[in-house]
């Protein structure tokens, strides 16, 4: 009787210590899979990033050569005539773009939403914005996990923000290109 007793023990505790570590090993592959698509998101966003500073300022800085220092009269957005990214030519053309991004990852690849929204802020005060236009610029990317059907954790989300002049937009412009 005291062997089965002590049999019975020794089972409860092994199953015990299986599901412990069968739970670990959920939560760390979880944890690993957040981590992979917050990096996703992350390059998601910074590669945005880097299309739109490649741009002009403005529409007024396309084809020109040296730095404006004068506000222009623009207005954000879209020119006429630009229909989409593939023909947009300075950075506030994107203010206002709402799409889907896909990252491979894997075997597969990890689909998130990209909105943009470009304003302008005050010159000296860059966190400050601007009811008018001024020569400086915030640019926003954000970017939102679409989950797969069936994810039970919160969609991971990478907001990147950057403040550009004319300056720090011609330099992409002026060399090399």
């Amino acid at each position: 009787m005291q062997q089965t007793i002590l049999a019975l023990a020794a089972i409860l505790s092994f199953a015990y210590l299986s599901l412990g570590r069968q739970r670990h090993d959920i939560d760390v592959e979880r944890r690993t899979l957040e981590v992979e698509t917050e990096l996703a998101a992350t390059d998601a966003a910074q590669a945005q990033m880097s299309v739109m500073e490649r741009l002009a300022f403005d529409e007024d800085d396309t084809g020109a050569t040296g730095v404006r220092t004068v506000p222009s009269s623009s207005t954000l957005g879209p020119d006429a005539g630009e229909t989409g990214p593939s023909s947009y030519d300075d950075v506030d053309d994107w203010d206002g773009y709402d799409g889907t991004v896909s990252v491979p990852v894997g075997q597969g690849s990890l689909q998130f939403r990209l909105q943009v929204s470009v304003r302008y802020v005050e010159d000296l005060q860059p966190d400050s914005l601007s009811g008018t236009p001024t020569l400086t610029k915030q640019l926003l990317v954000q970017v939102d996990e679409i989950p797969p059907a069936g994810t039970d954790r919160a969609p991971v989300q990478a907001h990147l923000r950057r403040v550009v002049t004319p300056a720090s937009v011609a330099t992409y412009i002026h060399q090399g290109s």
